[in-house]
């Protein structure tokens, strides 16, 4: 029979301890990303692609995209963190740096591969971006995946 899934099997803590770590990491990797590919971001013909919140005229984005990305980035972090520890055990590998890229990896291949995909139908952005983003996404999961199985044993 399945153990039960309690909250005393969830360390709350821990979450969210680590859950800022990922968010942490995450928005520092999105704003190296950014970096590298500004020149896409501030290039006029893809001006109407992006959300208002991130350009509501032309420039760089404003203090609340700013804000807003950190408050998605720790509900997003919140529940990788959260799924992890609810699964952790049902994860390959021995220690907790193998279950950590394993989830990490694995959560790239539903989430990244996917949100990648459905880029390629529904945006018009050049490929060279969504495979950046791609790979960003990435080294985001395995960084916060090892970080996730090293704190949350």
């Amino acid at each position: 029979m399945a153990k039960e899934i309690s909250s005393k099997n969830l360390p709350l803590g821990k979450i969210i301890i680590t859950a800022i770590i990922y968010m942490i990491i995450s928005q520092v990797i999105h704003f190296i990303g950014a970096m590298v590919t500004m020149t896409y971001y501030m290039d006029p013909q893809y001006h109407k692609v992006w959300s208002v919140f991130m350009m509501p005229v032309a420039g760089p984005p404003p203090l609340s995209f700013t804000l807003l990305g950190l408050a998605f980035a720790l509900i997003n972090a919140s529940i990788f963190v959260s799924v992890y520890a609810i699964i952790k055990n049902g994860i390959p590998g021995q220690i907790p740096i193998q279950k950590g890229l394993m989830y990490g990896f694995l959560v790239f291949l539903l989430v990244g591969v996917s949100f990648f995909l459905a880029l390629l139908l529904l945006v018009n952005l050049p490929i060279n971006l969504l495979v950046y983003w791609l790979f960003e996404g990435l080294v985001i999961y395995l960084i916060n995946g090892l970080i996730t199985a090293k704190i949350i044993k």
